[in-house]
């Protein structure tokens, strides 16, 4: 049975496939090439001896991964391969050093590089909503809106329009704190109210793909 970890590695080389025989947009470090080249190959020995013996550059190296992963003329593959090779470079920066700060700065990153633009939701009584719509079309599984900024106290009400059950929850890791919903049936609202300014990301257990943010704003 494949783990999380093998699961995460194996989709790594697979993009990198797509990374390797995609084009070419900035020529690539020396490092990079030997930590995608350790990729390839499964040796994990080699990948935490690449970061730990040149740590100090290894922030610079994810954060040109980001930048290439962001730009605009580049395929989804491509993207995708950059974004997976940065995070884990970051991962193994992380066990060298026992600093999670850059692996919370790329997978905010790749999260924010799902969601639509952010916006300022209109609200009732304070309340901003984000329905759960039945699929429609290539639209299925998702929060509308996916992205909003509100203000300290106020509060959201997630209402479930869809035929079927969700259940969100806050990514502790990369979250200003904590949000759990229990289980929204279908024709059902939940609501939470925040105190606590920050960057929320959440995302449904039942449909990983389903994601969506808020930003808290003190007033």
């Amino acid at each position: 049975m494949l783990t999380g970890t093998m699961f995460f590695r194996i989709a790594a080389i697979v993009a990198l496939f797509f990374l390797q025989f995609g084009v070419a947009h900035s020529a690539e470090s020396e490092f990079v090439k030997r930590f995608k080249d350790a990729l390839e190959k499964n040796d994990t020995q080699e990948m935490s001896l690449l970061v730990s013996t040149s740590r100090y550059s290894v922030p610079d190296e994810v954060r040109a991964l980001l930048t290439e992963a962001q730009r605009p003329d580049i395929s989804k593959e491509d993207k995708d391969a950059r974004y997976n090779v940065a995070e884990i470079m970051a991962r193994e920066y992380k066990d060298a050093k026992g600093e999670a700060g850059l692996l919370i700065e790329v997978k905010q990153a790749i999260f924010n590089a799902r969601l639509s633009t952010p916006i300022r939701p209109i609200l009732s009584n304070g309340v901003a909503e984000v329905r759960i719509p039945k699929p429609t079309g290539a639209s299925k599984n998702v929060f509308l809106p996916d992205n909003i900024v509100i203000k300290k106290g106020e509060a959201v009400r997630w209402i479930n329009d869809d035929a079927v059950m969700h259940v969100f929850s806050a990514l502790k890791l990369i979250s200003a704190d904590a949000i759990s919903s229990p289980k929204v049936e279908p024709s059902s609202k939940w609501e939470a109210r925040f105190e606590k300014p920050g960057e929320y990301y959440y995302i449904c257990f039942i449909h990983s793909s389903m994601i969506g943010k808020i930003t808290v704003e003190e007033k």
